[in-house]
């Protein structure tokens, strides 16, 4: 009687196949879930910097804290706690773009801002997305 089944070595094959094959089918869904984390991390500093023009008008002052490489990102606001947008759970850092590596974004009274616009990416991996704060306080995606 003849053995019946598969060798090791026909195993490891058909293993290490199947591994080359996922690899190569989930690389494009892997970027693509990338792209869609730093977007989603944008929206979440956007809303941040929306709290701190909310909050300068209702409190009389606010200010943004944004440092190369910290977790989770401040938020200011006259009397009241601090809120934060941690984006290093999502694998999302910040990177202040020009000769700074940190930038205090400061708003006024009337929601405007007290400082030179700053421009900010937002990288994971090879995904990256920038954000513009002009010195007025509006921002552009």
């Amino acid at each position: 009687m003849a053995p019946t089944g598969v060798t090791l070595p026909e195993l490891v094959i058909c293993l290490l196949l199947l591994g080359l094959a996922l690899q190569a089918l989930l690389t494009p869904f892997r970027h693509q879930s990338d792209v869609l984390t730093v977007r989603a991390a944008r929206e979440e500093v956007v809303a941040l910097l929306q709290t701190a023009r909310a909050e300068a008008r209702s409190v009389g002052q606010s200010s943004v804290v944004i440092e190369e490489g910290a977790d989770p990102y401040l938020l200011r606001a006259g009397g009241r706690p601090d809120a934060r947008v941690p984006l290093g759970r999502r694998g999302v850092r910040i990177e202040v773009l020009g000769a700074r590596s940190s930038v205090t974004l400061r708003y006024g009274p009337m929601g405007l801002a007290r400082f030179g616009s700053a421009s900010l990416r937002l990288v994971k991996r090879d995904a990256e997305t920038d954000l513009v704060v002009s010195s007025y306080g509006r921002v552009t995606r």
